[in-house]
């Protein structure tokens, strides 16, 4: 009964924006967040997207781009705005929090601190 009710638990926390439902055996990295302490995350926002916790601009602009898996193309369809600006956006995000989107290592980095934030704003 234990095990079954951490489980919903952990689903129930998984969830975010307009999602209604949540597996526990589909959870992945939700999984591994969850199981992160409350401090550690804090840290971890504050080492990495702080400086853009105050520009709710930039931060669609990097759910977007996940969201759309980095195709520049449909996240600036998708925001409404030109490719240059988009491009202008991603170096701004670049030199804030000093981690490149268009890098591998950072890209995993900053999904995981937007995933992270989203978390705690739910």
């Amino acid at each position: 009964m234990k095990k079954s009710f951490l489980k919903a638990e952990r689903a129930l926390h998984s969830i975010t924006g307009d999602q209604w439902v949540a597996f526990d055996d589909e959870l992945t990295l939700e999984m591994i967040i969850e199981d992160v302490r409350r401090e550690t995350k804090k840290e971890f926002i504050q080492r990495t997207i702080a400086p853009l916790l105050h520009d709710s601009e930039l931060l669609h602009t990097l759910r977007t781009l996940f969201e759309y898996n980095q195709s520049l193309k449909e996240t600036a369809e998708q925001l409404h705005i030109h490719i240059n600006t988009l491009h202008y956006r991603i170096k701004k995000i670049e030199e804030l929090t000093k981690l490149n989107p268009k890098m591998l290592k950072d890209q995993t980095i900053l999904y995981l601190s937007i995933q992270i934030l989203d978390q705690y704003t739910n």
